[in-house]
């Protein structure tokens, strides 16, 4: 299932989720964010930089990880790309520690142990 992000009615991205909400791959399309930065005056680096945390999110999140306002809404307005350009469109706090669970359970017992060890050497 893709899962694609959209502003202004257009998709600048999308995330390819299974059923239960998994995934690993998503996309980003550089030509839609070239228009919103001409049409916009929004640095595209800005762009593409928010656009890739969307996706992310949503491989991070799931399916239905939309919320009503922050990076993953599903429709970028003036006011998200004001925020956007000034560095300040974030995610909620439940979506930040609902990626950081999912990354830390992801992480292998013993690379953990190998960082730790890693970090007192130096």
């Amino acid at each position: 299932m893709l899962h694609s992000f959209r502003s202004h009615n257009e998709v600048f991205g999308g995330a390819f989720l299974s059923s239960e909400g998994a995934g690993c791959y998503s996309d980003v399309y550089y030509d839609r964010a070239m228009k919103l930065h001409t049409d916009w005056s929004v640095g595209l680096s800005d762009i593409l930089g928010n656009v890739m945390a969307h996706e992310l999110g949503h491989l991070l999140l799931g399916s239905n990880s939309h919320s009503s306002a922050g990076i993953m809404r599903a429709h970028w307005r003036g006011e998200d790309l004001r925020s956007l350009s000034w560095g300040n469109l974030w995610f909620t706090n439940e979506q930040a520690d609902h990626m950081r669970e999912k990354l830390l359970a992801a992480v292998p017992e013993r690379s953990i142990q190998m960082a730790a060890s890693m970090r007192a050497a130096f």
